[in-house]
């Protein structure tokens, strides 16, 4: 990912400039990635912390282990703009922590992808994140997997919905896990048809960290928010309301951070 404004993109913009000479543009044939480096990545994840402030490695090192409770401590590397490497001791470990999104770190968002060998640091895709949604307001006709993922999908991408294997999922809500874009505003609900009848469905997001009252977006560019410039006449769109109370069991929710 390439961000407007920063260091990293500005050299980006002056090596995409460079005209490059013939013994610069002949190719180095590297072969394949290292054996050892494949089975070190197959146990590791690529993650970042969403704050507008350098966080150190060992800091963030330490406060997830105590929060992921691992068989062993992760080991983080360092790849800037509180971008870490980890590597977990087993695929156990790692799946775990994976399985468990989202997390949080000093109630920031703290986004984790999977190692593919081939990302360079700085293009690392971090724009979206699993959340847990609550889907409210739902006639219980239309509490079922299939609602849940036809509405899920105008949302993000779903991986989830939590029903039993009858696929009825009569509740106080229906929980769906949807992979959610960051770059824009988070989605408060959705307007569905149900036999000619127009319905509000309420959403409610399990675990949300920190978001802007004034765009509804969960991380800000290099330019912070583009609300901040605008005159605004009407009350915000966007509150602690859209926090969901946790479950009484959190299933598969990722209900570990750090508040």
């Amino acid at each position: 990912m390439k961000e407007k404004g920063s260091d990293t993109g500005e050299l980006e913009d002056l090596w995409e400039n460079l005209k490059l000479t013939e013994e610069e543009c002949s190719e180095i044939d590297l072969g394949e990635m290292d054996a050892k480096i494949r089975v070190e990545g197959s146990r590791s994840l690529i993650g970042k912390v969403w704050v507008d402030r350098q966080i150190g490695k060992d800091i963030v090192e330490k406060t997830m282990a105590r929060v992921w409770r691992l068989s062993k401590p992760a080991i983080f590397k360092d790849l800037g703009s509180n971008s870490f490497v980890i590597s977990f001791a087993t695929h156990v470990d790692k799946e775990r922590v994976m399985d468990g999104r989202l997390w949080l770190f000093d109630n920031q968002l703290f986004t984790l992808k999977l190692f593919d060998g081939m990302s360079k640091p700085q293009e690392v895709n971090f724009e979206s994140e699993v959340f847990w949604i609550q889907m409210l307001n739902l006639p219980l006709g239309i509490m079922n997997e299939d609602c849940g993922r036809k509405i899920g999908s105008s949302v993000g991408r779903v991986v989830d919905v939590d029903v039993p294997e009858d696929g009825i999922g009569w509740g106080r809500s229906l929980r769906v896990r949807i992979e959610v874009p960051l770059r824009q505003a988070v989605a408060r609900g959705r307007t569905v048809n149900v036999e000619g009848n127009k319905v509000w469905v309420k959403f409610k997001y399990e675990k949300l960290p920190r978001l802007c009252f004034d765009c509804g977006w969960l991380i800000h560019d290099s330019k912070g928010c583009r609300m901040k410039c605008v005159e605004k006449e009407e009350k915000s769109q966007f509150g602690a309301w859209l926090r969901a109370e946790r479950m009484g069991k959190e299933k598969a929710c990722g209900a570990g951070g750090v508040e």
